[in-house]
Order: C-alpha cells, then sequence, then structure tokens
C-alpha cells in the first residue's frame, strides 16, 4: 500500500515519540532532530510504503543521535510484564469451546500493544478488557479449514510484546509446523532475530530472520529462506498492520491479523479505528 498524507503525520508523530524517549527533558533538541525529520519527508516518493517511509525515519534519528535503539529498554520491560500474564492466557483460552478461535481471537487482541502507535498503553489494563467483542472474525471458518489441512504454515510476527500472545496461537495451530519470521534489525518494539534467541523463541518453534529491514516485509529484499518458504506454505499469517500494509497486494493468499490503527487502513477494509481483524487476502485470482 502506498503511502497516504496522513500517514505522513502519523510517522512524524512517531518520531516525536522516538525523541521525547531519547531527550525526554530537552525539547529544543527534540525540536531540532523533528525538523530534520520534517525535510526528509519532504523529499519522500508518493510511490513508497508507509512502514520503509517510517523505518527510514527512525534510521536517520539513530544516525543523528548516535542512539541506535531506544526502545530496546522499554521492550525488553513490557515483554517481561506481558509474560505474567501468559499463564492466564492461555487458561482463557483453553475454557473456550472453540480454542481455535478464541487463541486467534487473543493473538489479535495482542497487537494493541504498539509503541508507534500507541506509546502509553498499560498493558495490564488492557489484558482486564480482553474478552471485549470488537474483533471481526467473518474470515475464521476458511481459517479453520486451511490451517486444520496446512502440513507447513509461515507465521510472520510483529512485536516482541505480542509473542506471548502469538504462542497461545502456535500451540493451537501446532508449534512442529510453524515457522515464525521475525526481522533482521530493530523497529521501536519489533521482534528481531536476536530477541528470539534471547527470549528463547527459537527453542520453541523455528524462527527465521525475514532479510528486509523495515516495519513490515520487503519481498524485493527478503532473505531467500524466507522467500522459499513464504511462497511454499500452503498457509501464510501476517501479524501488525505493518504487515499488512508492506504485503497487502501481495499475489498469494494470505491471512492477516492486527488491530486498525489508523483511518486510512480503517477505510481500506471497511473495519472502525481500534478495532481487530482476521482478514483473508488473496491477489492470485482464485
Amino acid at each position: 500500500m502506498k503511502a497516504h498524507p496522513d500517514c505522513l503525520v502519523c510517522i512524524s508523530r512517531q518520531a516525536l515519540n522516538t525523541l521525547r524517549v531519547i531527550f525526554p527533558e530537552d525539547t529544543e533538541r527534540q525540536s531540532d532532530e523533528l525538523k530534520k525529520v520534517y525535510k526528509y519527508l519532504s523529499g519522500v516518493s508518493k510511490d513508497d510504503t508507509t512502514p520503509r517511509i517510517a523505518t527510514s525515519v527512525q534510521m536517520l534519528i539513530s544516525e543523528e543521535t548516535g542512539i541506535d535503539n531506544p526502545y530496546n529498554r522499554i521492550k525488553k520491560n513490557n515483554y517481561k510484564l506481558t509474560l505474567g500474564f501468559e499463564k492466564y492466557l492461555s487458561t482463557y483460552v483453553s475454557a473456550a469451546d472453540d480454542k481455535l478461535k478464541e487463541s486467534v481471537r487473543t493473538a489479535i487482541f495482542g497487537n494493541i500493544i504498539d509503541l508507534a502507535a500507541n506509546p502509553d498503553v498499560e498493558i495490564e489494563k488492557e489484558i482486564n478488557r480482553m474478552s471485549a467483542n470488537n474483533t471481526s472474525l467473518i474470515d475464521y471458518p476458511k481459517f479453520k479449514e486451511d490451517v486444520n489441512k496446512a502440513e507447513e504454515i509461515l507465521y510472520i510476527a510483529d512485536n516482541i510484546e505480542e509473542v506471548v500472545f502469538d504462542k497461545i496461537l502456535i500451540d493451537q495451530l501446532g508449534k512442529e509446523r510453524v515457522t515464525v519470521a521475525v526481522r533482521d534489525s530493530a523497529f521501536m518494539n519489533d521482534v528481531t532475530f536476536s530477541d528470539a534467541q534471547e527470549i528463547e523463541l527459537d527453542k520453541y518453534c523455528k524462527v527465521i530472520p525475514i532479510g528486509s529491514g523495515i516495519a513490515g516485509v520487503d519481498l524485493n529484499n527478503a532473505a531467500p529462506e524466507f522467500l522459499e518458504i513464504f511462497n511454499r506454505a500452503p498457509v501464510v499469517i501476517a501479524k501488525g498492520q505493518g504487515n499488512f500494509e508492506t504485503l497487502y497486494t501481495s499475489q498469494r493468499p494470505i491471512y492477516f491479523l492486527f488491530r486498525v490503527k489508523c483511518d486510512y487502513v480503517a477505510n481500506v477494509i471497511n473495519l472502525p479505528l481500534g478495532h481487530g481483524a482476521l482478514l483473508y487476502s488473496n491477489n492470485n485470482g482464485e
């Protein structure tokens, strides 16, 4: 999906949030660095995608400030906090009549933990509201049919905190047939390959790096191993709005799991802002 003018406003807001993390008391430095972001945004291509532009802006901030990953401490702390709810989430899903369906809903709910769209998220407060029925599962019957017969499933991950929620779904899918794809380098609180090793996700199931360095998936620059599984797997599940924005027009069937975080995407998929979605996309004409 090409970046909409609204996306540039959102990217600027993300940049300011990042600068506030780096320089919490220095508003003058925040303003100086933000001006450089505005200058960069004035020259971006109208054909570029939002995740690619957002990643470039975060890289620019890192280069200008000398701070490689300002969210590293925050995302690790958030992961530990979320990990404390793992048993609760497992029990919650185990009590459901349709455990696969509830695990899908739980995985989608986890997408609310997004430091780019919602830097002030209160994880415990949100988990206590998890049963709220604001998720569209219209495509669930086909999803259930497809995953039940699939011998291999590719699961493209998003944020490190969401891994706790993702594992609930992966358990239902069968971790022995799931390959999880993660980012090579950090974008805010995205889970990276080194993160996956640190939290031992790679001991839980097979984990591979995507190969492209953006907050989404760039199929033109992805790793050969990722592309092989992406093209081969009967079922591909992509988590998060960034993956949706970069893969929505892909010429293969994909199931997207995410919460709608901007008006532009809300209009594209005709769902309310803040709503969760299991969305099946098939652009190959079948």
